[in-house]
């Protein structure tokens, strides 16, 4: 049995499949044949074109030392997820046309292209989910130029990106046709300037959205106003902020949703009722909160109560000032 035999047996064992376009352009692929001699020549360990026929590739990629197949992709070179950070290697932004960025740089280390993940154009890209899961880079992740105003999924988009393994700098991301936002900042302590821009993140979408997860276990927002938000939640959305150092503002509308404030410090209500408090005064504490504001932020916690939660926890007793 010839390999391309064996490679359309495989056929029905596919994984799932991101979408990446490779530009035809007048620099460095003028056809579809150079597209596929380029990718047999420089990436032939992963991923490989076994046939070429009126501008259609027959390209099949390599997972787990096994071939699977992807027949007939016309304009696209379909390639699973993580691979991504392989053809920036080889290529320039420009070069990418990136109709999906679902698991993108998922669990990737991306030192080396974090300067062209910044050029990027993602003016077009509706789901990016898991985007950034887990991911690690010895220089910052600058994407204060992404245009995100036709995204329309960012669940876990950051999730579990962790402090001193990688860095954002954000732009005021335009969130505004977004429709699902679940986990999206989740355990998300990685340094960033999150807080200064997430008033921006939904303050022209209408659309109705449950936050469940979203800020959950973020140390990198306390102080910000959200009160300009539009969105409107539905009648169940919880552990938005839980464990969470948010102690800003919300709009009335979402404010009536008492449960999107469990276990998060808040000066929106008195009357709130705090679940997870030892994570939240953790997270407090690590992010440079005196002890004497965070008693006075959550409700019927003293600072001998903190003071125990923070030696339990080895962090240390901070210096207790205004």
């Amino acid at each position: 049995m010839s390999r391309f035999n064996r490679l359309e047996q495989d056929r029905q064992t596919r994984l799932p499949y991101i979408i990446i376009a490779i530009k035809l352009n007048e620099g460095k692929f003028r056809t579809y044949k150079q597209i596929a001699n380029f990718i047999n020549n420089e990436l032939n360990e992963f991923i490989t074109v076994y046939q070429i026929s009126k501008n259609i590739l027959n390209v099949a990629v390599k997972e787990n030392n096994r071939w699977i197949t992807k027949p007939k992709c016309t304009s696209v070179i379909d390639v699973t997820y993580g691979y991504y950070d392989f053809l920036l290697k080889y290529l320039q932004p420009e070069d990418l046309v990136i109709t999906s960025m679902r698991d993108a740089f998922r669990s990737r280390n991306l030192s080396e292209i974090a300067y062209k993940i910044s050029k990027l154009d993602v003016s077009n890209v509706k789901d990016f989910e898991s985007c950034f899961h887990d991911c690690q880079s010895s220089n910052i992740i600058d994407l204060s130029n992404w245009d995100m105003s036709n995204a329309q999924i960012v669940n876990d988009m950051f999730d579990y990106c962790r402090y001193r393994n990688i860095s954002f700098k954000f732009g005021k991301f335009n969130w505004k046709n977004v429709i699902h936002a679940a986990y999206t900042f989740q355990n998300f302590t990685a340094e960033s300037n999150l807080n200064e821009v997430a008033p921006y993140l939904f303050a022209e979408n209408t659309n109705e959205i449950s936050l469940s997860g979203l800020f959950e276990g973020c140390s990198q927002i306390y102080d910000a106003n959200l009160s300009n938000w539009k969105i409107t939640l539905p009648q169940y959305s919880s552990t938005t902020f839980a464990g969470s150092t948010f102690f800003g503002k919300l709009p009335e509308e979402i404010i009536k949703h008492k449960n999107i404030l469990n276990g998060c410090v808040s000066n929106v209500t008195d009357s709130i009722y705090i679940s997870g408090v030892n994570e939240v005064i953790v997270n407090c504490i690590k992010n440079g909160i005196s002890l004497e504001i965070i008693s006075k932020l959550i409700s019927n916690v003293t600072l001998d109560d903190i003071r125990k939660v923070a030696s339990k926890f080895a962090l240390g007793i901070m210096k207790e000032s205004t």
